[in-house]
Order: C-alpha cells, then structure tokens, then sequence
C-alpha cells in the first residue's frame, strides 16, 4: 500500500475514534469558569463588530485570549447557548490536533535523521502516539470543559506551527509553508500563554533533527526563526493591560516561592496520571504554603528528570527532545509565575502529554524489535526474522492500551454530564473547601437552599476567610427565610472595599443586605443599602426599583415629596433598564395611591 494511502486510512482511524470515545461529551453542561466564559460573556453575542467579539471580559479565563473568545462567538451565532455545539466545536479540535500530531510524529521518524531505522515501522509508531495521545483520560478536561478550549486550541496551533515549520524545511513551496508557520505561531499566541515556547521549540527540532550542521540551518531558515519571534509581541501586547491580574502573575497574593514549591508535588502527580490515570479531577484546589520536608522527594524526582534531560540533548538528543518537550511546555503554568486561582490542572498535560507517549511507544517498539531478533547465525530461509510477530505484538498492545484509555475516558466523559456529580467526584476524591462551595453555587442554582447552605458552611470550616463563600451563603439563607444569619455574611462580605473586578459583586450583596434589612423593618438602613448598590452599578435595574420603593415608602409616611419625586425617578430608571420590570412599577403605585393619606403618592 503506497504511504499515502497508509497516511489517509490512519487519518480516518483517528476520526472514527476520536468521534466513538467523545460522543458522549456532546451532551455535557456549562461548568464553572463557563458562567462568566459563555453564558454572562456579552462580547460574544454579535461577530460584529470584530473588535468586540475579539475581546474577552476581564479577569475571566477568556481575557487577553481573542481566537478562543472568537471561537465561542462563532458558536453563539451558529447555535446560541446550545451546548452541544461548543462541546462539537471542542471534540473536532482535539481530533485535529491528533492528526497534526501523527503528520509530525511520521515525517520525523521517516526524516532523513531516522528514516534508515524507521523506514518500515514509521507509520505504525505515529500511529500508536497519536491513537493513545488521543484517547488518553487526562486529555477529557479540554474537551469536555468548554472554557478550556483555550487549550486544545493553543495546542492545535501549537502543533501546526511546528507541523509547517517541518515542511518548509522540505518543500519546493517553502515561504508558503514559511508564512503558514509565523500565521500558525500567531494566533497561538493569541489563543493561551504556553504557546511562548514554540519559537524554541522549533530550533531546537532542528538543532536535533536536521542532518545538516546547526549553522548551516540557522542560515537558511532564518526568515522562519524572525517571523516566529515577533509573534512574542503578541503576547506582550495582550498581557500589557493584566487582562487575568487578579488570578494570575507575580502582583497576586501568592508569591512566586510558595507557587513553586507546589509545583514539585504536581508534576509528580502529572506523571502518575501519564500512566495510571485514576482519579481524574476538575479542581486541585489553590496553592498552600509548604515545607522543604514535604517537597524533598517529589522535587529531587522533577530535579533528576531535568537533569536526564539536559544529558539526553547532549548524548542521546532525539530523547532529550522529547524531555524537554515536557519540561518546556509546562514551564510558563507550572514553574515560578504564580497563578492564585489553581495549584495545578490535569489540562496542563494536554500537550506535554505528547512527549511522554512519543518516548514511550518508541522505547517500546524499539525493546520489542530486539526481542524478537533472531540470532544472525540462526537465520535461513526456513527460518526468517520474526518481525512479523514483533509487529503483531506490537499492535495487539496498542489495542489493549488503546480500547482500555477510551473507555476510561467515555467513562470520564459522564461525569461531566452533570455540575453537581462532577463536584461531588471532587469531594469524594480530594476534599477541599472550593470543591464544597461550588458545589453549593449548583445547589443554589437548581432551588435547593437547604442543602446549599450546608456546602457553603462547610467551605467555610476550610477557609473562613473566604468573602465569595460568605457572600452565597447570604444569599441562601436570604432566600431560606434566616435574615439575621444573612445579614450577618453580607457584613462580613462588604468588609473589604471592592475593587473594580468585583464591582457587581458588590452591588449585588449591597442590594441583597438592603432586602434582608427591609425585611427586618429597617427602613433607612435599606435605604442606604440601595442607594449604596446604585452607586457602584449604576444600570442596575432591580436596584433602582427597591430603592424606588423605598423612597417612595418613606416620602409617604413622612410626608416628603422629595423622596417620593426621586423615588419615582428610579422607578423610571428601572423601567429603562429592565421593561419586564413593569408591571412591579405599576403595581407599587397603584399600592401606594390606593393606602391612606395617599394624596402624596406618586402619580
């Protein structure tokens, strides 16, 4: 069978399953970061205009990341908030980005650095890394959390920079495979941060794969090195304004030693996921400060590995590569910058993951291939090599690898199909105080208070200083019918000024402790409360309608047309912002005309 037609028939493998171990995916739900990603994210309500759609809410996970908030722009105007059509978008990317993979994987091995020892076995070895890379449970994160197409995508580019850079070394047309590389390079770095790698990853691909000296290359392919260096101003130029300041980089509340020591224990983690991946978590919690003692081990295992890889780029190059494949690509997310929000994700191995089952299918065939090597005095004609059993071998455990990562992964794939089981996983598997308040917001948000405010304490007994815990919980136990717990959180919450990424946090706790003291018959507290709200978010509509009530209520009793006069300005306002809002207007009126001494009452 000629290489072309072996190329397509893996091609369409991978689709087949790629689609069977996914599917199930497609019926999952917004989780988490999707909030405010998706489902609040007015920027990707219209495509045009294009500047619009390009930016991303501030301090969200799209922020400073225009391709992925494009991306979700394009689904909204395709199918709304359908989520089947994120999640279709999601699982077509990752399948991409297996193919990609196989083309790099293939035409190395069949490079002219590899190809005298893989000429025959080249398209089975790609193959196999990007069948397993494929399926592999650690990759269910970015496919299933819609938010976390930002790495699947920087992935996709990622690989197709490095993809095209390999065939302008090659190819008769090499500036359009030149141009499609920088083009490539570009919108990676407009899709996630990691993708600040790829320059040097591509020299150093060269520096190992290239036949010819080093010099030589840099010679002929610097037009390719230039252009992929500018793209580094892409990423200066989104990160100029700290589109995520309050969760990521070295002015948050977590410092760059304590970030660091985090790290040890979690590439250890990362690679026991890599073979054994159990117990597959959404969130590993926030960083916490630990001791020498209890990052020894699992930092000398990390400080080895690095030190196997810079002796392997030295003496054994091909597998130095792909150790720093590894090292390299997780190093802007799991080295020294501080990201407060998160210790660590399993995402993060999406593309590290690469390198590791490159390296181990490759070792593993090449083992096998000696195993089964005759003796060269026992070969004759009645007695050929056995590389006909070493390669069934090979693809029977490659199967059984293969089937057993899918239907983990389509087993995985379920426990996405619901916010709250996928919380409770979280709980069973690593309780943390997050885990439980997120698990309450689910709770909250189907009705179920009760239960909701049993989460939220319980978050709370992990982390009492937590303000957003604080504010939830208020809002339970407001609708629970407990005012005085409530008002008791909502204090506690509007303790400490806002700042402008919380602004309508805090205007929505000020309007909720002006509900909690309006039913406690505190009338002017209310008052302040509302007016408080307004202030902080001025197009606040049912603010403005309780603040109209209250003016109105008071003006009333006292006799103060002032307050009845601005009273009657919110309700306008209110109606302005929020015409559903009505017949609540027209209802109050109504009411305060129709009471005693209502000669006062607004008309």
């Amino acid at each position: 069978m000629p290489a072309s037609a072996r190329a397509t028939l893996v091609g369409a493998l991978l689709v087949a399953v790629g689609v069977a171990t996914y599917a199930n995916s497609l019926w999952g739900v917004f989780l988490y970061d999707d909030r405010f990603s998706i489902v609040t994210n007015q920027h990707i309500r219209h495509l045009w205009p294009l500047w619009e759609a390009l930016q991303g809410p501030s301090n969200t996970p799209v922020a400073g990341r225009p391709v992925v908030n494009l991306s979700l722009a394009a689904n909204f105007a395709l199918g709304g908030l359908d989520v089947r059509g994120y999640h279709a978008l999601n699982i077509t990317v990752h399948i991409l980005c297996s193919l990609i993979l196989f083309g790099i994987v293939r035409r190395t091995l069949l490079g002219d650095a590899l190809q005298e020892r893989f000429e025959r076995s080249g398209n089975g070895i790609a193959a196999a890394c990007a069948l397993t890379w494929l399926v592999h449970p650690i990759q269910t994160e970015p496919v299933n959390y819609i938010t976390q197409r930002t790495e699947s995508l920087m992935a996709l580019f990622y690989l197709l920079t490095l993809y095209t850079a390999i065939r302008a070394g090659s190819s008769e047309h090499r500036t359009w495979w030149t141009a499609a590389s920088v083009l490539s390079c570009g919108l990676g770095m407009a899709s996630k941060e990691t993708m600040v790698t790829v320059p040097v990853m591509v020299v150093l691909y060269d520096w190992v794969f290239r036949c010819d000296s080093f010099v030589l290359v840099l010679r002929r392919r610097r037009a390719l090195y230039a252009g992929l260096a500018t793209t580094w101003g892409i990423i200066g130029a989104l990160m100029w304004t700290g589109p995520r300041s309050a969760s990521a980089g070295f002015s948050t509340n977590v410092s760059a030693l304590d970030y660091a020591m985090n790290q040890g224990p979690m590439i250890a983690h990362y690679l026991r996921l890599a073979v054994w991946p159990s117990h597959l978590l959404l969130d590993h919690g926030m960083p916490v400060p630990l001791t020498a003692a209890e990052v020894a081990p699992s930092a000398a295992l990390v400080a080895a590995l690095i030190m196997a890889t810079a002796i392997g780029l030295i003496y054994r190059p091909m597998l130095g590569f792909l150790g720093a494949w590894f090292f390299l690509i997780l190093a802007p997310t799991s080295s020294i910058v501080p990201i407060a929000t998160e210790v660590g994700a399993e995402r993060r191995m999406y593309l590290p993951l690469a390198g590791l089952i490159v390296l181990a299918v490759t070792c593993g065939y090449l083992l096998l291939a000696r195993a089964w090597k005759p003796n060269l005095a026992e070969r004759s004609v009645t007695n050929p090599p056995a590389s006909g059993s070493a390669c069934w071998v090979g693809v029977t455990l490659v199967t059984i690898v293969a089937a057993s990562l899918s239907w983990a992964s389509v087993r995985r794939n379920a426990e996405y199909r619901s916010a709250e089981g996928l919380w409770r996983t979280v709980i069973e598997r690593r309780p943390q105080w997050r885990a439980h308040n997120n698990l309450g917001i689910v709770l909250a948000a189907h009705g179920r208070h009760a239960e909701a405010i049993n989460e939220y304490k319980e978050a709370l007994r992990g982390n009492p200083d937590s303000l957003d815990t604080h504010a939830s919980l208020g809002i339970s136990l407001l609708k629970h019918g407990k005012l005085d717990e409530a008002t008791d959180h909502f204090r506690r919450f509007l303790e400490i000024p806002p700042n402008n990424a919380a602004i309508d946090n805090y205007a929505l706790i000020e309007y909720a402790l002006a509900l909690a003291l309006e039913a406690h018959a505190k009338p002017d507290e209310a008052m302040a409360h509302y007016r408080r709200a307004v202030e902080l978010k001025p197009d606040y509509a049912d603010a403005h309608f309780g603040l109209g009530l209250a003016l109105s209520a008071s003006g009333h009793i006292e006799g103060a047309s002032g307050h009845i006069e601005e009273g009657l300005e919110h309700f306008r306002e209110a109606v302005r912002l929020k015409p559903e809002l009505r017949p609540a207007v027209d209802n109050a009126l109504r009411k305060f005309r129709s009471a005693p001494g209502s000669s006062s009452a607004p008309r």
